[in-house]
């Protein structure tokens, strides 16, 4: 059964998102005419973290086009929803609007970042301002593209949506995060095989093997 995990953020996340947000401008099919682009890239960040991963969706070529980070030999693309005043459930949903479905990745993992200001879907008057709304961000599920769409529902822009009673302003695809799959990290150590491991960069890794990792990771980037 899927489940909803809190996720960490930091200062550093909050300036490398506003960084890429100011550089990357407004996207083709944007419904906040880029006012979402800072919640989008502070959702990478925390997922990114969460994973252990880095990100790819600011690397030179098209591939950036089609996936936010790699986990797993899974190409993943990170949708983020910007919600107000509300912790996400089960019985909400990840959406994809449909312009984005050709996307070249392998599976979709949703966020959802939770405002204390009910405008949050509005630009902020002093654009760095947004993060000091924000309540949480939390991980909703992950599910791989094709079977995202054999169980997604569509909805034509204009109708209204059942769950909350909001018009769609676009056309989308709908999902239930009840019909995704936890995100599940490696409980063993990678390099010994014990328990109560926390993710690294690249692999698990117990307490005991951390320091001895990164020292080989230093000496084999750097040599």
């Amino acid at each position: 059964m899927n489940q909803i995990i809190k996720l960490d953020y930091t200062d550093e996340m909050i300036e490398r998102a506003y960084k890429k947000a100011e550089e990357l401008g407004v996207l083709r099919g944007s419904l906040t005419k880029g006012a979402g682009n800072f919640a989008g890239y502070l959702g990478e960040e925390a997922v990114a973290n969460y994973l252990g991963v880095r990100i790819s969706s600011c690397d030179d070529g098209d591939a950036k086009f089609h996936y936010d980070m790699i986990w797993k030999g899974q190409k993943l693309d990170v949708k983020t929803k910007k919600r107000g005043y509300r912790v996400p459930t089960l019985n909400l949903d990840g959406s994809i609007e449909t312009f984005n479905t050709e996307q070249k990745c392998d599976s979709y993992i949703f966020a959802s970042i939770s405002y204390k200001n009910t405008n949050y879907y509005k630009p902020y008057e002093s654009p760095r301002d947004e993060h000091k709304d924000i309540l949480a961000i939390h991980l909703c599920g992950i599910i791989n593209k094709d079977e995202y769409y054999s169980k997604a529902t569509f909805h034509k822009k204009g109708t209204i949506d059942p769950t909350n009673g909001y018009e769609f302003r676009k056309d989308r695809y709908n999902v239930l995060y009840s019909e995704m799959y936890p995100v599940e990290l490696n409980d063993k150590c990678e390099l010994c095989g014990d328990k109560n491991t926390k993710n690294l960069k690249f692999i698990s890794a117990c307490d005991n093997c951390d320091l001895m990792y990164s020292i080989e990771r230093s000496l084999e980037v750097y040599s």
